[in-house]
């Protein structure tokens, strides 16, 4: 099979669409390469702007990019926000790396992008444009040439291959374990997953809020608040060496949620999207 020649690939080709804006808020993607070799990758990166705090708007679903040709090797998110009072603005970005499965023109189908105002509880969606990458063909593999030595470099094949194998084996024996999540990053995970499984039923919400919070405060101070009254909670975790206004602010979440699992509520629309925007915000500023 003849080498590829005709492919080529710049050092950075950069392809974005601002694609859509609406309540104040915008969204753009990007390609990092509009061709790609079949042994290399591409970055995928769809960016969110607004004006105002991280607060301001929330996304209860994760994105689920539908993608031909190509598979999702790799993923990150970020927040930032620059500037302060009125000038402040927010950047939100999600970027998956793409590796080709097949050649031919690989397809990134529209992404859908659910968000929720905030604290108007006002729900809405944007959605990006397709985007295509030409990934090119496999490069083709160098056959055995002569069949007088065809055992010879078999021969050499076994023997660099066991060597791979036993010193994968050994720095695998050998590598650290990955540490665990954060547990700020965990706590947040779990709230997520409690969020979309709530639905907009509150009491449903506080009693998995309840044990998620319970979580987090033993990881990080190793104090259960289970058997521990509404009126002393602050000042146990404050004994603890957590900081007097974060404890204030934990308990009262945490006893509110506590209470709510055992009493009838009666819930005002949209309170559990606001409830958990508020923690949410709340954690995300504090890490």
């Amino acid at each position: 099979m003849p080498m590829l020649k005709t492919f080529v690939v710049s050092a950075i080709i950069t392809v974005m669409l601002t694609v859509a804006a609406s309540a104040g808020i915008t969204v753009s993607q990007s390609l990092s390469k509009s061709q790609v070799a079949f042994e290399d990758s591409v970055r995928f990166k769809i960016k969110l702007i607004w004006d105002g705090s991280q607060a301001a708007y929330r996304f209860p679903k994760p994105l689920s990019p539908e993608i031909d040709k190509m598979r999702v090797r790799g993923f990150v998110s970020s927040v930032a926000t620059a500037g302060s009072g009125e000038d402040e603005v927010t950047t939100k970005t999600f970027q998956y790396t793409l590796i080709p499965k097949s050649s031919g023109l690989g397809y990134i189908s529209p992404v859908t992008i659910e968000y929720v105002t905030w604290p108007d509880s006002i729900p809405g969606e944007l959605v990006t444009e397709a985007l295509t990458v030409q990934i090119a063909e496999p490069q083709p593999k160098i056959e055995d040439e002569g069949s007088s030595t065809s055992w010879l470099i078999g021969l050499i094949v076994v023997i660099v291959l066991g060597g791979a194998g036993a010193a994968w084996w050994f720095m695998k024996r050998n590598r650290p374990t990955e540490p665990d999540l954060r547990p700020g990053d965990k706590f947040l995970a779990d709230l997520s997953l409690a969020r979309q499984n709530s639905g907009n039923d509150l009491k449903r919400f506080q009693d998995s809020l309840c044990r998620i919070l319970s979580e987090y405060l033993v990881s990080v101070t190793g104090l259960s608040p289970d058997g521990i009254g509404d009126e002393k909670l602050a000042d146990e975790l404050t004994e603890k060496g957590m900081n007097a206004a974060e404890a204030e602010k934990l308990a009262g979440w945490f006893t509110r949620a506590r209470l709510d699992k055992y009493r009838p509520v009666k819930a005002e629309p949209g309170e559990v999207i606001r409830l958990e925007a508020e923690i949410r915000a709340w954690f995300e500023k504090k890490s």
